[in-house]
């Protein structure tokens, strides 16, 4: 099937079965896929079940149930799948992982969890689980006690590699540098998911493991987006995806999902996007850098602070300070924002160089943050859940 009649199809089946859409019906131009309407997080949340195929609607129980966590809306969406359809979407992904960093799918290898859902009912998981190729660890409450009984469970284990995200690759890093645990022998590939990268973290994290890695762009929503190439060009998954980008703005279209089609869905990530010239892949463009949500934020003064553009000041900031900047936080406290940084111990001494730098780029962002309110800890920033999240509340 080409690109086109997929597309086609897939609108043909959102227009006659999804609740949503409905309204659609009589109107002939809505088959081309740019005059549908954008579909955000927000909209998906509150008419969740509408956008459910009438077809399957009183079939979900056997279906795959994908929830997301539900930080940027409130509370979790459930997002559902055809065992086939998502099958069809991870091919993409696995073929690239193959192709360029000779993963396949029967590698054994690492993953993190939080939850376990049993039907509405939602618990805490076990601390971990084996489950066919994959030791999945449960990543609340990550202490010492806990990271040295995952860094004895891997060993054990032998992965081939570990799908990390981010500042939980932080944790792990720290801990066994403090403790002269040399990197896992088994491991030779560690792929970044999950929550934004940072150069910083990237830095640490493949300085102590030394073995090849990359950086997955997807969501729950609709499975991989983009995947980092050999040559560290972020390209777009299209065989698994449609995006068009306009005004600085990206909109995914899943090409496979029939069971909850999702058209020109906004992620509300601030993305920056160049023209595609590397081999590797046929995309039209590549990724340059993943901010984060431009939607979620806090008010400083007169400024609304989105997390992607927190994001970009303190990736500024970092590209000056040689990614001193580990882990940062913005943390309400007497009714005042303070910005709290962990960064890497050998800069220590630099904390006046950096609040200088901070308040300066912040500055020209017309962000007014004050010296006091930038505060550094001596340790990676604690969080409860899975993800990070850039605004404390």
């Amino acid at each position: 099937m080409t690109l086109e009649s997929k597309i086609r199809s897939l609108l043909e089946i959102a227009i006659k079965k999804v609740p949503y859409y409905s309204y659609l019906q009589s109107y002939d131009e809505y088959y081309e896929l740019t005059k549908f309407p954008v579909i955000t997080r927000d909209i998906l949340s509150n008419e969740n079940v509408h956008f459910i195929n009438s077809d399957y609607i009183h079939d979900l129980k056997q279906m795959i149930c994908l929830r997301t966590s539900g930080t940027s809306t409130g509370h979790p969406m459930e997002i559902y799948w055809k065992s086939d359809d998502y099958i069809k979407s991870s091919k993409s992904i696995w073929k690239y992982r193959k192709k360029w960093y000779d993963i396949s799918p029967f590698d054994t290898y690492i993953c993190f969890h939080t939850y376990m859902y049993y039907g509405n009912r939602v618990e805490k998981n076990q601390l971990y689980f084996y489950h066919k190729n994959y030791l999945s660890l449960n990543a609340h409450e990550l202490d010492d006690n806990r990271l040295r009984d995952y860094c004895n469970l891997i060993k054990k284990y032998k992965p081939k590699w570990i799908q990390f995200i981010p500042n939980i690759a932080l944790k792990f890093v720290t801990y066994m540098e403090k403790n002269n645990i040399n990197p896992f022998e088994s491991v030779e590939y560690i792929e970044y998911n999950g929550e934004t990268l940072s150069d910083a973290i990237r830095q640490r994290v493949d300085n102590f493991f030394n073995v090849k890695s990359a950086n997955l762009y997807g969501s729950i929503e609709t499975n991989s987006i983009a995947y980092e190439c050999p040559h560290h060009n972020i390209v777009f998954m299209n065989e698994n995806i449609w995006v068009e980008s306009i005004n600085g703005k990206i909109y995914i279209t899943n090409l496979h999902n029939t069971v909850m089609p999702l058209i020109r869905y906004d992620l509300g990530d601030r993305i920056e996007l160049i023209p595609n010239k590397c081999s590797c892949s046929n995309s039209p463009f590549s990724i340059t850098k993943i901010y984060g949500r431009n939607t979620d934020g806090i008010r400083i003064g007169n400024t609304f602070v989105t997390e992607s553009l927190a994001g970009y000041c303190i990736d500024y900031a970092n590209g000056n300070l040689c990614n001193s900047i580990q882990q940062y936080q913005f943390i309400r406290k007497n009714n005042m924002w303070n910005l709290v940084l962990y960064i890497a111990p050998k800069f220590n001494g630099w904390q006046e160089t950096i609040k200088s730098e901070i308040i300066a780029i912040m500055k020209i962002q017309k962000i007014y943050i004050k010296r006091e309110n930038i505060i550094f800890v001596n340790h990676e920033i604690p969080y409860a859940n899975k993800k990070f999240n850039v605004f404390n509340y």
